[in-house]
């Protein structure tokens, strides 16, 4: 057989050459074709390739793997599964995010302060500076839940384009109502009122819909779930060892969990 990598697809590495399989005496031999070029570029990166191949990267590097073809490998009963997760996670984010917001909001109004207090303590700093702490990162969880729901739902309704767009739009709707039901109740709140009931409509109207906005805008669109996915070798190593399959997966959610409570106490103790 003969393979052509200068008509054809390079290596990951951008190697070309050709390959040629011959019988001699009983014996297959491979005969290889290269510019000189080629050869004294290959001389000074034979390191580089011993080491992805010491790392038994060399198969990931080759695999032109889609995020159509992972949604692909999916059974409809892990699909489902991973979209009602993803919900469940994008949905419970966004509501402790304006939560924060709403508890702020309350902890710096006399009349309502027990209330925010209930979530943030009595501290001796404004309500709303906590909540530009505590609400942004799960904001950002909700986005990327939320977003990899969205192309969850491209890739599966390809096909089906106007089943696809109605899908999302309820998934995103049904969000906002279940997150804009936590400030509404406290809308209700004879106590909440002036500048307080603007920054809860606001937490409603704005912050929300942005959240979900952003996801929507950063989502990869069909055609972009149909390209190889480019990954870095070190993106390819980390997975390798520390990914959800990786061999010291187990070790890195232990030490992982362990520095949150490490974090937890240093920042609670006297």
């Amino acid at each position: 057989g003969i393979k052509n990598r200068f008509r054809g697809k390079p290596t990951s590495t951008g190697y070309r050459d050709i390959n040629m399989s011959v019988e001699f005496k009983g014996h297959v031999c491979e005969i290889q074709i290269q510019l000189v070029a080629i050869l004294e570029v290959k001389h000074h990166g034979h390191v580089a390739y011993e080491l992805v191949r010491s790392l038994e990267l060399e198969d990931e590097l080759e695999a032109d793997t889609t995020l159509a073809d992972l949604a692909g490998s999916c059974s409809p009963a892990t699909r489902v599964a991973l979209g009602a997760l993803r919900f469940f996670v994008a949905t419970m984010a966004s509501m402790i995010s304006v939560l924060y917001i709403v508890l702020g909001v309350l902890y710096d109004s006399e009349d309502t302060k027990h209330l925010g207090a209930m979530g943030l303590g009595a501290v001796d700093a404004p309500g709303l500076l906590l909540a530009m702490f505590h609400a942004p990162p799960f904001a950002l969880v909700a986005v990327v839940a939320l977003r990899d729901l969205l192309r969850q739902v491209a890739t599966t309704y390809a096909a089906e384009p106007c089943r696809k767009r109605t899908i999302q739009v309820v998934t995103a709707g049904l969000m906002w109502l279940i997150s804009a039901v936590i400030a509404v109740g406290f809308l209700t709140s004879r106590a909440v009122r002036g500048f307080a009931r603007v920054l809860l409509f606001g937490a409603v109207l704005v912050w929300t819909p942005g959240v979900i906005a952003y996801a929507w805008a950063t989502t990869p669109s069909a055609a972009e779930a149909d390209r190889p996915m480019e990954h870095s070798r070190v993106a390819l190593l980390y997975d390798k060892y520390f990914g959800l399959n990786g061999k010291y997966f187990p070790l890195k959610v232990q030490a992982s969990q362990l520095l949150s409570v490490v974090l937890q106490a240093w920042t609670r103790l006297p």
